[in-house]
C-alpha cells in the first residue's frame, strides 16, 4: 500500500511517499480504508521533532483521518459504528483525530488499524468521496505576508448546508472542532451566560471557539480582522472587536462592566440575546492567536475568571501581576489535544458530530491535494500564512 511517511525527523523533504506492507488489525483495532487525512500543525511540529513523542518506525504523517471500515480484530462490534448512520454493519464511515504519537502509527496511507475506542462513526450527512469542486478544488499561493493577501486566488470553501458534506470537509475541522469542544466543556467548563473572549477569532480554531461556545449559551466576545465579523455575528459572537484597535484593552474592559452598554469601535449582533449585567470583567478567556500580551489578559479577567492557553503568548511572564492574580482568585489553564484523554476524546466527538448533523463547524476553506503533496502540504501550514485547511485525499 502507498503511504507518507518519515523515518528521521527534519524539514518537509523527510517526507516520503512509497510502498509499506498492508497492516492487519490486532485484537480491539479495527482496519479501515482511508479516505482523505487533514494537515494540522501539530503534524509539522512531529515531523520536524519540535513535539516530542514515540513515534513508530516508520511514521506515518497525520493523526486525523476518515475511511471506511474494512477489517475487525478480535472483540471488536461494528455496532458501536453503525448505529447512528442505518448502514450496512459491513461499510460503517468512521473518522479518528488522535493517532501518530505516543507510539501510535500515523493515518496517511491507505489502509490503518485503529484502537477502537479511539474511532467513532462520522456524523449521518457525511458522504465518502469528495464531490467534484472538491476534488478539483485549485488554490493559488499568495506570496504577500499581509494576511488581507489571503482571500486572494482560487479557493474552494466547505458547504454551509446540513446535508450532504463530503468526507474531506468533514476531516478538515475536525482538529480545531475538538480543540474547542474539550476546552469549553472538560477545561473551562462554561455553564450558561457566562461571558468569554475569545482573541483571533477569525481562525480556523477561533470560529470554532465562537460557534460552538454560542450553541451553549455563552456571551461570546470576539476580536479579529474587521473583515470577520459578520461571519463572527452569524456564528453568534455577540461583540466583535477590531483586533488592531490601539485602543482594543481599554474598549474591552468597559465593554464588561456594563453589559448592556454599547462600547465605541465595535459591532453588536442585534440577533444575540440581549446580555444580562454581571460583575465585570471576563469570566473565561482564549487567545486562539498566540499573540496577545498574557499580564493584558490577566487584567481583563474578572474576579474567579480563568484564562487557558492553547498556545504561548509573545511575552510569557513580562508584567505579570501575581499578586492581583491571587487575590482575585483567577485561574490559568494549559491545554494540548495531544494530551487528551480518551474520555475527553469520545465526548469531544459526540459534540462535532451533532453540530455537523445541524450544519454547524463547516465554514473554513477546504484545499484538496493528492497524497504525493504531503511535503507541500507541510510547507504551507508550516508557512504559518496559509488560511485554508489542507486535506490530503487517497
Amino acid at each position: 500500500m502507498r503511504g507518507a511517511y518519515f523515518t528521521t525527523t527534519g524539514n518537509p523533504d523527510v517526507i516520503t511517499i512509497g510502498e509499506l506492507p498492508e497492516p492487519d488489525p490486532r485484537a480491539g483495532e479495527v482496519k479501515i480504508r482511508v479516505i482523505a487525512v487533514s494537515v494540522n500543525r501539530v503534524d509539522t511540529y512531529i515531523r520536524a521533532g519540535k513535539y516530542r513523542t514515540e513515534l513508530s518506525q516508520p511514521a506515518l504523517i497525520g493523526r486525523d483521518a476518515i475511511g471506511e471500515i474494512v477489517a475487525i480484530g478480535d472483540g471488536v462490534s461494528l455496532d458501536r459504528f453503525d448505529s447512528r448512520r442505518g448502514v450496512p454493519a459491513s461499510v460503517p464511515l468512521v473518522w479518528t483525530n488522535s493517532m501518530g504519537y505516543d507510539g501510535r502509527q500515523g493515518v496517511a496511507a491507505q489502509y490503518i488499524c485503529v484502537p477502537q475506542e479511539r474511532l467513532y462513526p462520522a456524523p449521518t450527512n457525511v458522504y465518502g468521496q469528495a464531490s467534484e469542486h472538491t476534488t478539483h478544488a485549485k488554490y493559488e499561493a499568495s506570496t504577500n505576508n499581509d494576511d488581507s493577501q489571503g482571500e486572494r486566488g482560487s479557493r474552494m470553501h466547505a458547504s454551509s448546508s446540513p446535508h450532504p458534506i463530503s468526507a474531506h470537509e468533514f476531516i478538515a475541522c475536525v482538529h480545531s472542532a475538538a480543540t474547542a469542544a474539550i476546552v469549553l466543556n472538560s477545561v473551562m467548563r462554561v455553564r450558561n451566560g457566562e461571558r468569554l473572549l475569545v482573541e483571533g477569532a477569525g481562525g480556523h480554531v477561533g470560529t470554532k471557539f465562537t460557534e460552538l461556545a454560542a450553541a451553549r449559551g455563552l456571551d461570546v466576545y470576539t476580536t479579529s480582522n474587521p473583515r470577520d465579523f459578520e461571519r463572527l455575528a452569524a456564528l453568534g459572537a455577540s461583540h466583535t472587536f477590531d483586533y488592531a484597535d490601539p485602543d482594543l484593552f481599554t474598549t474591552l474592559a468597559r465593554a464588561t462592566q456594563d453589559a448592556t452598554a454599547q462600547p465605541e469601535g465595535h459591532h453588536r449582533n442585534q440577533d444575540a440575546t440581549p446580555t444580562v449585567p454581571r460583575p465585570g470583567g471576563f469570566a473565561h478567556i482564549v487567545d486562539t492567536s498566540g499573540r496577545v500580551p498574557f499580564a493584558r489578559n490577566l487584567d481583563l479577567l474578572g474576579i474567579h475568571g480563568e484564562m487557558t492557553m492553547i498556545t504561548p503568548p509573545p511575552d510569557h511572564e513580562a508584567g505579570l501581576d501575581l499578586w492581583s492574580f491571587y487575590t482575585s482568585s483567577k485561574q490559568l489553564n494549559g491545554f494540548v489535544i495531544s494530551h487528551a484523554s480518551t474520555d475527553q476524546l469520545s465526548a469531544a466527538a459526540r459534540v462535532i458530530n451533532d453540530a455537523v448533523d445541524n450544519g454547524m463547524l463547516l465554514g473554513d476553506p477546504v484545499d484538496v491535494l493528492p497524497l504525493s503533496e504531503a511535503a507541500r502540504a507541510h510547507e504551507r501550514v508550516e508557512s504559518g500564512h496559509e488560511r485554508s485547511r489542507i486535506v490530503l485525499t487517497l
